[in-house]
């Protein structure tokens, strides 16, 4: 295909411009992302409930120990608690703000 200069011009500008477009999109991603990121870190573990339960399983709770920032699993029935997953307890996943909140607890025991 021959295009003429003014063509080929136009079609380098539209490129620059869609370019231009989904940097601006990638930018503003990022800053989204950022800002969840802030407001997660600005979670304390100290704004929650004493005895934090983040999963259940039958009797079991997988709880955070808010002075080592870990998990530790407490059986309501038998109040036997422990640092291990009892066999059987399903996997589960943290929300963001909690994770964070963890990590730095565990930064500071």
């Amino acid at each position: 295909m021959n295009y003429s200069a003014e063509e080929f011009i136009g079609t380098m500008q539209q490129e620059r411009e869609e370019m231009e477009r989904k940097r601006e999109e990638a930018g503003n991603k990022l800053k989204m992302k950022k800002t969840k990121l802030e407001l997660a870190k600005k979670v304390s573990l100290k704004e929650t409930n004493v005895n934090d339960i983040v999963s259940k399983w039958g009797p079991w709770q997988a709880r955070i120990d808010k002075k080592r920032g870990q998990i530790y699993y407490f059986n309501k029935k038998t109040r036997e608690s422990s640092w291990d997953k009892p066999n059987g307890f399903p996997s589960f996943k943290l929300s963001a703000s909690e994770q964070i909140a963890l990590e730095e607890r565990s930064k500071r025991y």
